[in-house]
């Protein structure tokens, strides 16, 4: 099995027990999934941070997507003066990965906002990223046997089935939103 396929199966078990590993896991599976996204878009190497920004950026409906709430937003989201990818990255990824842990001024919990200096964000967004990886052009190339179960969107797919096939999430969002997305 591809060492991405057992990353997003491993996060996606952990979602609910261990939501902080599932994340640890989640943005690994973004980076390993970089350099391929970014020769898609453009073959200059623009390093890790810019990489990472543009993928979230171009992830962001579908990571936005996912839990009780739904956000269906174009362009880019803010809370407060920072994007949500630079808060992912800097805040939530750069933390997690070189120090053990997310910044403090982050809060995974049901909501998305911001009180003082204090950032919300849903536990949803978890599986936002996992979906992200999972539904990215980059990945059309993974192939997996196991058949965990996706949501996209409240359908229910087989994994193996959707391994870069955002089609299918762009789809399902025009229907949703009766051709207005």
């Amino acid at each position: 099995m591809d060492y991405l396929a057992r990353l997003i199966i491993d996060s996606y078990d952990l979602l609910e027990s261990k939501p902080m590993v599932s994340l640890a896991l989640a943005c690994i599976a973004i980076d390993a999934s970089l350099k391929k996204y970014n020769k898609l878009l453009n073959p200059a190497d623009k390093g890790v941070g810019e990489r990472y920004k543009l993928f979230l950026r171009n992830h962001m409906p579908i990571i936005l997507s996912t839990g009780n709430i739904k956000i269906i937003a174009k362009g880019e989201v803010k809370i407060g003066n920072k994007t949500l990818q630079e808060i992912i990255y800097k805040r939530i990824r750069c933390s997690l990965l070189h120090d053990g842990y997310i910044d403090d001024s982050i809060r995974l919990g049901e909501e998305i906002g911001r009180e003082g200096q204090i950032m919300f964000l849903p536990y949803s967004i978890v599986e936002g990223l996992i979906l992200s990886v999972v539904l990215s052009d980059a990945n059309k190339d993974i192939k997996s046997k196991e058949s965990c179960k996706v949501l996209i969107l409240d359908k229910v797919y087989h994994l193996k089935d959707v391994w870069g096939r955002n089609d299918i999430f762009y789809n399902e969002l025009q229907k949703l939103t009766n051709g207005k997305y």
